[in-house]
């Protein structure tokens, strides 16, 4: 079995015995889950930290030592690569205030955050979600009435009608 394979199942088998792990064990063990996730992370990043660099400068000496220097392939790389950041840079400045402005972000946690105080900016965040949930809930009742409303008509149409 070749390298690959095996990489590849042992992935497979983590993230099965890990979705099993989550649905079959009791919520105690959400305790270990929150200890553990930090190493987790720890890794990933140490991970990313050390592929990221070898991968960046193993592109850099390959277009380099493909001959003589950078050359025109090089070049249009580079030319793409600083059109397309100026494109998405100016797409993020025209669209990006558009989107923020359609999420609503309470005052006082604003200022708790800036403060450095998260917990009350969480405690403010906490009761403006179940706001928004409440909201939610009242206009699905009211969906939900309408929709019967409006199939009790329907019913009351189709026995008036001569059949």
């Amino acid at each position: 079995m070749s390298l690959t394979t095996r990489v590849l199942l042992g992935l497979g088998l983590g993230l099965a015995v890990g979705m099993a792990l989550a649905t079959v064990l009791p919520a105690s063990w959400q305790v270990v889950a929150t200890v553990v996730e930090p190493l987790g992370t720890l890794w990933t990043r140490a991970l990313q930290m050390t592929v990221l660099p070898l991968v960046v400068t193993l592109l850099f000496t390959g277009v380099s030592s493909s001959g003589g220097g950078l050359g025109a392939l090089g070049a249009r790389g580079v030319l793409f690569f600083a059109i397309s950041l100026a494109v998405v840079a100016g797409a993020t400045l025209l669209i990006a205030p558009a989107i923020l402005a359609l999420v609503p972000i309470d005052p006082a946690a604003a200022d708790a955050l800036r403060d450095g105080d998260i917990a009350t900016a969480q405690a403010h965040l906490g009761e403006a979600a179940q706001a928004a949930a409440a909201t939610a809930d009242d206009v699905a009742r009211q969906v939900a009435a309408a929709d019967a409303a409006q199939q009790a008509a329907e019913a009351s149409d189709q026995l008036g009608q001569p059949g």
